[in-house]
């Protein structure tokens, strides 16, 4: 069963986002070649590309393979994830097991263990689960110590889970704190996850705060990630802002970047965007804002941009926003600009938009 996260990015994510969800980032050693394709895998993710997100991280893996480099459990993972997605069970399963026995001390385990669907509890764990779903019918003071000592106890992540879901219920105020003490602990990554989740659904009105001295303490990528992932759920643009504004890991930044694009951000995005010095942050600026159909924000890219490649990325991602709202900015850039790359760019964007006054502009070019 997915994390909450899964669920809703499937709601929130326009494009992904564990998901999409968190993701270990590749060892620093990896090579150039396999870090680009993790970045598309997780691309595909975030527009729920599910066979293109599994073809990006197969290759990352036989990449991965290649190169002898660490790293093939979270491509392993990824490909199982998608499939999952698509609604391939059998290969997700198959994946899943081939993880867990290629790498059984994998960071991945637990979350392979979920697209499995078991933690390896039997019966004695559904009759665990089905005590703590008992208690939601307890007054608190009867049903917190049982539940605070399930978290700190030796049970498996789905139990904890459960507890932690059962708490929120009933104690908030209890729940803030068992939260903490996760974060604050030695857990697995997959609860950790969980309780940032919960951390961001709960309404709590300290919840940015929180999570950012969290997030500022974490040295685990893959947790940082879920902090995101949390702020775009929860939405709350505000927590999303300041990581993308302090983060200096490029492919962090440029994850929360999507993010505020996903939550339609745009004005957010366009505030960030002079700020940005590493490249691909501000692509992922500009995917962002195609993301939120911020069509005027990206002309006057075009318009102004210092960088020729950013102009011509902005004109590209221009085709993503709709057809009513991008093709009249992409004729008037076109009559505007006279550098031939530009130009080619923008023919190129009206001929595949397909729209009836983008013909007829492209038409008056033959004239």
């Amino acid at each position: 069963m997915k994390p909450l996260l899964r669920s809703c990015f499937a709601l929130w994510f326009l494009l992904v986002a564990d998901q999409a969800v968190a993701a270990v980032d590749l060892p620093p050693a990896a090579p150039e070649p396999a870090r680009a394709l993790y970045r598309q895998g997780h691309a595909a993710l975030d527009r729920q590309d599910w066979l293109g997100a599994v073809q990006r991280f197969r290759a990352l893996e036989a990449e991965l393979a290649r190169s002898r480099s660490p790293g093939r459990d979270a491509a392993l993972y990824w490909q199982a994830y998608a499939l999952d997605r698509s609604g391939d069970r059998a290969g997700a399963v198959g994946l899943s097991q081939k993880l867990l026995a290629d790498f059984p001390d994998s960071v991945w385990a637990d979350d392979a263990n979920e697209l499995l669907g078991s933690d390896g509890g039997g019966d004695s764990e559904a009759d665990r689960s089905m005590a703590l779903d008992a208690l939601m019918l307890s007054t608190p003071e009867q049903a917190v110590p049982i539940l605070v000592r399930v978290l700190a106890g030796e049970h498996s992540d789905r139990l904890k889970k459960r507890a932690l879901f059962i708490l929120v219920q009933i104690s908030p105020k209890d729940a803030a704190a068992a939260i903490e003490t996760i974060l604050a602990g030695n857990g697995s990554p997959a609860l950790k996850r969980e309780a940032i989740q919960t951390l961001a659904l709960a309404g709590d009105p300290d919840v940015i705060p929180r999570l950012i001295d969290y997030y500022g303490r974490e040295p685990d990528a893959a947790l940082k990630r879920a902090v995101i992932d949390a702020g775009l759920v929860g939405g709350h643009a505000e927590l999303v802002l300041a990581i993308a504004r302090s983060e200096r890991d490029a492919e962090l930044q440029s994850h929360a970047i999507r993010a505020l694009g996903a939550m339609g951000q745009s004005a957010k995005v366009v505030e960030l965007l002079p700020q940005l010095t590493d490249v691909d942050a501000q692509r992922s600026a500009i995917d962002a804002l195609a993301i939120a159909g911020n069509g005027e924000a990206l002309a006057q890219l075009v318009r102004g941009s210092s960088s020729a490649a950013l102009r011509l990325h902005a004109i590209r991602a221009l085709s993503i926003v709709p057809a009513e709202r991008s093709v009249p900015l992409l004729i008037a850039l076109y009559r505007e600009q006279r550098d031939p790359a530009l130009r080619r760019a923008l023919l190129h964007a009206l001929g595949s938009s397909g729209d009836d006054a983008a013909l007829k502009a492209i038409g008056e070019t033959l004239e």
